[in-house]
């Protein structure tokens, strides 16, 4: 054997050698990476952000089912009535007390996007839910069963069966 043949051998195991190195340092960067990339999901489900889009299109393992997709609270009715009249989402906080405030049912998203266009019409603070919850079950929702409600002339006439009908009013004055 020459020392040209020599060298390049040796080159070869070298060369190989580091290729091995930088192979185990890849996967152990990819293992750190994807555990990062699963922290940063669960973090962002338990905000109620959902999972990332990249996740959602990557396979399940073999064996693991995929469990059901929480709804996002964005997205009920309630909120994105909300964000139609206002043009902006109000704070996440609130979105639980909004959601169980006032429902989910058409006619109730009726009345809710009514309180929210007069509370945007006077000019209050968009971000004062409380406010606008308390308007909300005060003044629109406390009619009871065949009871009814004026409010800036309109009769709000509430029915047994929970159905709201709105009529003209006039004004007694």
């Amino acid at each position: 054997m020459t020392t040209s043949e020599s060298t390049e051998s040796t080159l070869k195991v070298l060369t190989l050698t580091t290729l091995q190195k930088e192979v185990k340092k890849l996967r152990l960067a990819r293992t750190k990476l994807s555990q990062s990339i699963k922290m940063l999901e669960r973090l962002m489900e338990t905000l109620d952000l959902g999972p990332s889009p990249e996740s959602q299109d990557q396979p399940q393992a073999k064996g693991t089912q995929k469990s059901q997709p929480k709804p996002k609270l964005n997205e009920h009715p309630a909120i994105q009535t909300y964000r139609d009249v206002f043009h902006t989402y109000p704070k996440v906080p609130t979105y639980p007390t909004i959601i169980e405030a006032v429902g989910d049912k058409p006619e109730d998203m009726e009345i809710w996007r009514e309180c929210c266009t007069f509370w945007l019409g006077i000019g209050w603070n968009p971000q004062n839910i409380t406010g606008q919850l308390e308007r909300y079950n005060e003044e629109w929702m406390s009619g009871g069963p065949g009871g009814t409600k004026l409010i800036d002339g309109v009769l709000y006439r509430v029915h047994a069966d929970g159905s709201r009908e709105l009529e003209l009013a006039t004004d007694p004055d």
